[in-house]
């Protein structure tokens, strides 16, 4: 069956990867499921948890689990952003530096199924790595810590970390990725050093010998690639670019294969920035376009939509639109059915400070739901074995577009702002009837925000959707108040083009290697390069490309020296040449990141790394003193 695939990050990916870890087999069959409409699989005569195989227009293919969900249109299947499906993904990007994630033509091919675990042979994968475990975490005094989450572009700088000495036991008001990140952040850590032999076989290195050996290979590259800077400090960008300028190479941040078309878009049309306080106090229509809050930014929804402002009465005083290919909402779960309830613990275990254990009649245990502080992303209903929970969507208006045709929907509502007609009886998949009532909320809002994501950048059209989206609130403006603001996804990813436009002008893939500043999208961009072989090395700090990128793209590391900058283990490591462990960024070492909305907030350190193991910015300024000297001789 031909059908179009959609990826996009999952809860359930998210949580996985930081509460479990990246080899986790809770994660990598969350990665490993393609998500699909019950009358597609009825079609191909599958069921749950049924094996098939997807095969791209690049020839490869790959098998993966199925999952029936009815929010999946027909003729489309989702699958969890990762290095699994992105095997089937092409490296074309169009001139834009960002590849279509979305819209890509696949074929779902039925096989027998023998039981066969398809994970297990990525679960092997770092069995005999040395130098990885857990990190030595020293028990002391109970204390309570304010401190920022460096998990996603929220930032979110009101939550308490709790701690006994080193070891960190809870988090209060953060998402369950968040919580998960600081309660497992001394987990699966590098601890020493890395450098793989001839045969392919890591060995401990120290740290001296793993810096000398890193600066031979930036000095003495023709073409470098340095990638990644959206998870670590703005200080330790700089010293980057400063390393980058030294050795000629192209620099580029994880935006390209975002956000890069919206930067790409503002570059063009311009936009006024606004910040996400406008939300609560002001926003009585929100509009989530191509992202689920849920998902991508699970605190968003009780931090800036539920919230009461001063002139809005919170989540009853505003009306939420969602326009997306699926029938995506926030979901609020309202009662647990504890005839189904078997007791397991998984929700309670996810999200304890909304989800409470209580002892019932018999000793039994019995649960109770905090909606107030529910984040309504949705997990605690996701991953119950028994569907046990009862939930409500939290949306007012959901309006499915088709796969592609979001351009025809923005365009379709400036002829509508302008009294044009509308031909068509529908609009990018949706009733007319429908599409014009919704421009009627449109008009009569009083203060509208516009929330996009990859929805938009990922697909076809990609910075032109964007183009259309700023110009589209620009003529809301002439009616009423309207505001557009892009769901950034790593912390800093927002920090790393602020960092590269006061410094170059633009805002990622910048080609030093002329000893000039060159921004060519499509060009000097990461993808790009890594598809034409052009670059002979890669310096990899903030980010897991192996993770992202497209696999005809990551192939190219298997042909070159890599150099990799990380804390914990990540997919990049299974073909890097030199392992360097660093301090993770806000929670082991401090420094400046950027909201997404461009707000500046700094992050705080709350204990020391591990012994022998330094920051970001610490190892790259060590990295620029020794290829000063290489380049010296």
């Amino acid at each position: 069956m031909r059908l179009l695939l959609s990826t996009g990050r999952t809860i359930e990916q998210g949580y996985y990867l930081e509460r479990f870890g990246r080899f986790s087999r809770e994660y990598l069959e969350a990665i490993s499921t393609l998500y699909m409409n019950p009358a597609d699989v009825e079609k191909l005569g599958l069921r749950d948890r049924s094996v098939v195989k997807v095969r791209g227009q690049n020839g490869r293919e790959v098998r993966m689990y199925v999952k029936i969900d009815s929010s999946v249109p027909e003729g489309v299947a989702y699958a969890a952003y990762g290095a699994i499906i992105n095997m089937v993904v092409s490296t074309e990007t169009e001139a834009a530096a960002t590849p279509n994630y979305k819209q890509v033509p696949v074929e779902v091919c039925t096989e027998e199924n023998t039981g066969e675990d398809i994970v297990e042979q990525y679960v092997k994968i770092v069995e005999k790595i040395p130098g990885i475990g857990d990190r030595t975490v020293k028990r002391g005094d109970y204390k309570r810590v304010r401190a920022v989450c460096p998990f996603c572009g929220l930032l979110c700088d009101n939550i308490i970390v709790k701690m006994i000495g080193e070891e960190i036991i809870d988090v209060e008001e953060a998402c369950v990725i968040g919580r998960a990140k600081f309660v497992t952040y001394h987990k699966e850590r590098i601890l020493k050093p890395l450098r793989r032999r001839e045969n392919g076989e890591l060995v401990e290195i120290d740290l001296e010998r793993a810096l000398d050996e890193a600066a031979n290979i930036l000095a003495e590259s023709r073409y470098p690639l340095m990638y990644g800077w959206s998870c670590t400090t703005c200080e330790a960008i700089r010293i980057g670019l400063r390393l980058a300028e030294l050795i000629g190479a192209v620099v580029d941040n994880t935006s390209s294969v975002c956000h890069g078309p919206t930067m790409m878009a503002v570059a063009e049309t311009g936009h006024s920035d606004f910040t996400l306080g406008f939300t609560p106090h002001y926003a009585d229509l929100v509009i989530f376009w191509g992202w689920n809050p849920s998902h991508a930014h699970p605190n968003f929804t009780y931090r800036f939509v539920n919230r009461e402002g001063k002139l809005v009465e919170g989540r009853k005083g505003r009306k939420i639109v969602i326009i997306d290919v699926r029938n995506v909402a926030p979901l609020k779960p309202t009662e647990i059915d504890l005839k189904k309830c078997t007791g397991c613990d998984l929700c309670a275990d996810a999200c304890p400070e909304i989800i409470r254990k209580r002892a019932g009649k018999l000793g039994l245990k019995t649960y109770e739901i905090d909606v107030e502080k529910c984040r309504e992303c949705g997990l605690c209903i996701r991953i119950c074995p028994v569907e046990a929970f009862k939930y409500e969507k939290d949306v007012d208006l959901h309006l499915r577009v088709f796969p592609g045709r979001d351009y025809e929907l923005l365009t379709a509502i400036r002829m509508c702002l302008r009294d044009l007609e509308i031909e068509k009886d529908n609009v990018g998949g949706i009733d007319k009837e429908v599409f014009q009532n919704f421009c009627e909320d449109l008009r009569r809002a009083k203060y509208i925000v516009l929330f996009f994501g990859v929805g938009l950048t990922h697909s076809r059209g990609k910075f032109k959707n964007i183009e259309e989206a700023i110009k589209t609130i620009q003529e809301l403006n002439e009616h009423t108040k309207a505001i557009i603001i892009a769901m950034r996804g790593h912390f800093n990813v927002t920090g790393s083009n602020m960092v590269f436009l006061w410094t170059y002008g633009a805002p990622f893939g910048i080609d030093l290697s002329k000893r000039y500043p060159r921004y060519i999208p499509g060009v000097t961009t990461a993808v790009d390069i890594l598809r034409r072989g052009e670059t002979d090395a890669v310096l990899v700090a903030g980010a897991d490309p192996a993770a992202s990128f497209p696999k005809d793209a990551v192939e190219h590391f298997n042909k070159i020296p890599l150099i990799l900058l990380t804390p914990k283990l990540c997919e990049t490591l299974k073909y890097a040449d030199i392992i360097i462990p660093v301090a993770l960024t806000g929670i082991e070492c401090e420094g400046t990141a950027y909201r997404l909305d461009a707000i500046p907030i700094r992050l705080k350190k709350l204990v020391d790394p591990p012994p022998g193991v330094l920051s970001d910015f610490e190892i790259l300024h060590a990295l620029y003193d020794r290829v000063s000297k290489l380049l010296r001789r």
